[in-house]
Protein backbone atom coordinates (compact mmCIF):
# COMPACT_ATOMS: atom_id res chain seq x y z
CA UNK A 1 0.00 0.00 0.00
CA UNK A 2 2.86 2.35 0.79
CA UNK A 3 4.31 1.85 -2.68
CA UNK A 4 1.00 2.82 -4.24
CA UNK A 5 0.91 6.02 -2.21
CA UNK A 6 4.49 6.92 -3.13
CA UNK A 7 3.71 6.27 -6.80
CA UNK A 8 0.68 8.52 -6.62
CA UNK A 9 2.71 11.28 -4.94
CA UNK A 10 5.43 11.03 -7.58
CA UNK A 11 2.83 11.23 -10.34
CA UNK A 12 1.29 14.30 -8.72
CA UNK A 13 4.71 15.98 -8.60
CA UNK A 14 5.34 15.14 -12.26
CA UNK A 15 1.94 16.52 -13.20
CA UNK A 16 2.61 19.75 -11.30
CA UNK A 17 6.00 20.16 -12.97
CA UNK A 18 4.46 19.58 -16.40
CA UNK A 19 1.75 22.13 -15.69
CA UNK A 20 4.35 24.69 -14.58
CA UNK A 21 6.47 24.02 -17.68
CA UNK A 22 3.40 24.39 -19.88
CA UNK A 23 2.42 27.66 -18.20
CA UNK A 24 5.94 29.08 -18.48
CA UNK A 25 6.07 28.19 -22.19
CA UNK A 26 2.74 29.90 -22.72
CA UNK A 27 3.96 33.00 -20.89
CA UNK A 28 7.15 33.10 -22.98
CA UNK A 29 5.14 32.75 -26.16
CA UNK A 30 2.75 35.56 -25.24
CA UNK A 31 5.57 37.97 -24.31
CA UNK A 32 6.43 40.35 -27.14
CA UNK A 33 10.08 40.37 -28.10
CA UNK A 34 11.27 43.93 -28.69
CA UNK A 35 14.98 43.50 -29.23
CA UNK A 36 14.88 40.44 -31.48
CA UNK A 37 13.22 42.13 -34.40
CA UNK A 38 12.24 40.63 -37.78
CA UNK A 39 14.65 37.69 -37.59
CA UNK A 40 12.51 36.14 -34.93
CA UNK A 41 9.35 36.69 -36.94
CA UNK A 42 10.63 34.36 -39.70
CA UNK A 43 11.55 31.75 -37.17
CA UNK A 44 8.35 32.19 -35.24
CA UNK A 45 6.17 30.68 -37.97
CA UNK A 46 7.98 27.34 -37.92
CA UNK A 47 8.41 27.28 -34.15
CA UNK A 48 4.76 28.13 -33.55
CA UNK A 49 3.75 24.82 -35.11
CA UNK A 50 6.29 22.97 -33.03
CA UNK A 51 5.29 24.67 -29.80
CA UNK A 52 1.63 24.00 -30.52
CA UNK A 53 2.46 20.33 -31.08
CA UNK A 54 4.48 20.21 -27.86
CA UNK A 55 1.74 21.99 -25.95
CA UNK A 56 -0.96 19.69 -27.26
CA UNK A 57 1.19 16.64 -26.46
CA UNK A 58 1.84 17.96 -22.96
CA UNK A 59 -1.83 18.74 -22.44
CA UNK A 60 -2.83 15.25 -23.63
CA UNK A 61 -0.26 13.62 -21.34
CA UNK A 62 -1.37 15.84 -18.48
CA UNK A 63 -5.02 14.86 -18.90
CA UNK A 64 -4.06 11.17 -19.22
CA UNK A 65 -2.07 11.37 -15.98
CA UNK A 66 -4.95 13.15 -14.22
CA UNK A 67 -7.35 10.41 -15.34
CA UNK A 68 -4.95 7.70 -14.19
CA UNK A 69 -4.51 9.44 -10.85
CA UNK A 70 -8.29 9.70 -10.39
CA UNK A 71 -8.68 6.04 -11.34
CA UNK A 72 -6.04 5.00 -8.80
CA UNK A 73 -7.66 7.08 -6.07
CA UNK A 74 -11.07 5.51 -6.75
CA UNK A 75 -9.75 1.93 -6.58
CA UNK A 76 -10.44 0.12 -3.34
CA UNK A 77 -7.47 -0.88 -1.27
CA UNK A 78 -6.27 -4.35 -2.21
CA UNK A 79 -7.06 -7.04 0.33
CA UNK A 80 -4.11 -9.32 0.91
CA UNK A 81 -5.18 -12.88 1.56
CA UNK A 82 -3.18 -15.69 3.05
CA UNK A 83 -3.83 -17.84 0.02
CA UNK A 84 -1.81 -17.41 -3.12
CA UNK A 85 -3.73 -16.63 -6.25
CA UNK A 86 -1.62 -18.87 -8.42
CA UNK A 87 -3.54 -21.51 -10.28
CA UNK A 88 -1.89 -24.88 -9.91
CA UNK A 89 -2.12 -27.43 -12.65
CA UNK A 90 -3.80 -30.78 -12.02
CA UNK A 91 -0.45 -32.58 -12.07
CA UNK A 92 0.98 -30.23 -9.42
CA UNK A 93 -2.10 -30.65 -7.26
CA UNK A 94 -1.94 -34.43 -7.43
CA UNK A 95 1.77 -34.33 -6.63
CA UNK A 96 1.13 -32.16 -3.57
CA UNK A 97 -1.72 -34.41 -2.41
CA UNK A 98 0.53 -37.47 -2.79
CA UNK A 99 3.28 -35.81 -0.77
CA UNK A 100 0.75 -34.86 1.91
CA UNK A 101 -0.55 -38.42 2.15
CA UNK A 102 3.00 -39.77 2.41
CA UNK A 103 3.80 -37.27 5.16
CA UNK A 104 0.62 -38.21 7.05
CA UNK A 105 1.50 -41.91 6.82
CA UNK A 106 5.01 -41.20 8.10
CA UNK A 107 3.60 -39.19 11.01
CA UNK A 108 1.25 -42.03 11.94
CA UNK A 109 4.10 -44.57 11.76
CA UNK A 110 6.35 -42.41 13.91
CA UNK A 111 3.56 -41.88 16.45
CA UNK A 112 3.01 -45.65 16.69
CA UNK A 113 6.76 -46.22 17.12
CA UNK A 114 6.92 -43.54 19.80
CA UNK A 115 4.01 -45.10 21.67
CA UNK A 116 5.59 -48.57 21.52
CA UNK A 117 9.01 -47.26 22.55
CA UNK A 118 7.51 -45.34 25.47
CA UNK A 119 5.74 -48.52 26.69
CA UNK A 120 8.99 -50.50 26.48
CA UNK A 121 10.91 -47.75 28.24
CA UNK A 122 8.29 -47.50 30.98
CA UNK A 123 8.43 -51.25 31.53
CA UNK A 124 12.25 -51.23 31.65
CA UNK A 125 12.25 -48.29 34.02
CA UNK A 126 9.84 -49.99 36.39
CA UNK A 127 11.93 -53.18 36.37
CA UNK A 128 15.07 -51.20 37.14
CA UNK A 129 13.35 -49.32 40.00
CA UNK A 130 12.10 -52.62 41.40
CA UNK A 131 15.61 -54.10 41.30
CA UNK A 132 17.03 -50.96 42.90
CA UNK A 133 14.49 -51.15 45.73
CA UNK A 134 15.18 -54.86 46.23
CA UNK A 135 18.90 -54.18 46.44
CA UNK A 136 18.39 -51.31 48.90
CA UNK A 137 16.28 -53.47 51.17
CA UNK A 138 18.67 -56.40 51.08
CA UNK A 139 16.94 -58.78 48.69
CA UNK A 140 19.40 -60.66 46.45
CA UNK A 141 18.56 -62.99 43.60
CA UNK A 142 15.95 -63.30 40.94
CA UNK A 143 12.42 -62.18 41.31
CA UNK A 144 11.20 -65.82 41.61
CA UNK A 145 13.46 -66.70 44.57
CA UNK A 146 13.81 -63.86 47.01
CA UNK A 147 16.52 -64.37 49.55
CA UNK A 148 16.94 -62.02 52.43
CA UNK A 149 20.55 -61.04 52.86
CA UNK A 150 21.80 -60.84 56.43
CA UNK A 151 18.70 -62.60 57.77
CA UNK A 152 20.52 -63.37 60.98
CA UNK A 153 20.73 -59.72 61.91
CA UNK A 154 16.99 -59.27 61.50
CA UNK A 155 16.01 -61.79 64.21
Amino acid sequence: MATLETTVKKQEKVIEKMEKALESKLREKNRPSIDKGPVIEKHRGSTDCRTEEVQSALAAENSRLHEELDRIRKQPFPVITAQTKEVLSLKERLSLINKLEMADARVQTLEAQLEENSKVWGKQKQEMLTKLNEHRHGFIGTSSTKILHDASSVS
